[in-house]
């Protein structure tokens, strides 16, 4: 299986998991025809697309989506608060209730965001690891409720470093609301690894920092902290950027 990364940021989110015949999007925030592009045109084999909120960055190019024929889904709130253009509407997703998209397995999961009902999302698939090994999608959400086990593969926020967004404050560059916004709403990169750190990692082979804040992030240093600190599980560290492709096992393509 492969991950395929379209965007990861505040200008638009958007990220493939492709196997072999088939495809699942996770959320609809870039130009459609980037997608279009990074399936060398195969829509067909899209089996989903998962939206986790309804913020533009995750869910502007729904529509686009849709309108391509490929099922979109998400939580009833995120679902009722879009504005939408065209009478299609996704599908709605009940938390904690395991949904099958071809091949893949779906478990949707409340998080905290400013927004009407946010999802994470716990992916399954037989070309991800062995039995009983997954995906965690977590973004946009300044922690998590939940703790998992058999994870292979997390994509988790990873949005500012709190000496970062301190110094901003400090020097007038982020607003106190800003950054209270910010911390109320996103993780931070040392909470992503305290985050990771109170699961499973036993099976971990990727983690990829995600949606990381063009002002209050360094890619570079975020990768090495994450090095540095969930080395002992033996995973490979990831920064998402347009253009990241990753082949998540050695399972031929």
């Amino acid at each position: 299986m492969k991950l395929k990364v379209l965007g990861s940021s505040s200008a638009g989110n958007g990220y493939i998991l492709e196997a072999k015949g088939e495809a699942l999007l996770l959320e609809a925030g870039v130009p459609f025809i980037e997608t279009k592009k990074a399936l060398s045109f195969q829509i067909a084999k899209v089996a989903a697309c998962l939206i986790t909120h309804e913020h533009k960055d995750h869910a502007g190019r729904i529509e686009e989506v849709m309108a391509s024929a490929v099922p979109c889904y998400c939580s009833e709130g995120t679902a009722g608060a879009i504005q939408y253009r065209s009478r299609r509407r996704p599908g709605v997703l009940q938390e904690g209730t395991v949904y099958e998209f071809g091949a893949f397995r779906v478990i949707p999961f409340g998080v905290e965001h400013d927004a009407a009902q946010p999802f994470g999302y716990y992916i399954t698939h037989p070309d991800l690891g062995d039995e009983g090994e997954g995906l965690l999608f977590a973004t946009d959400t300044p922690y998590l409720k939940h703790t998992f086990t058999g994870l292979h593969t997390v994509l988790i926020e990873a949005n500012y470093s709190l000496p970062i967004l301190a110094e901003g404050t400090r020097n007038g560059r982020i607003p106190a609301k800003v950054r209270d916004r910010i911390i109320k709403s996103h993780m931070s990169l040392e909470h992503a690894v305290e985050t990771l750190k109170a699961n499973d990692l036993s099976r971990l082979h990727n983690v990829v920092l995600i949606h990381l804040s063009s002002d209050n992030s360094n890619a570079a240093e975020f990768k090495k902290y994450a090095e540095r600190n969930i080395r002992a599980a033996g995973a490979e560290i990831f920064v998402a950027e347009p253009g990241l492709e990753i082949t998540l096992n050695d399972l031929p393509f």
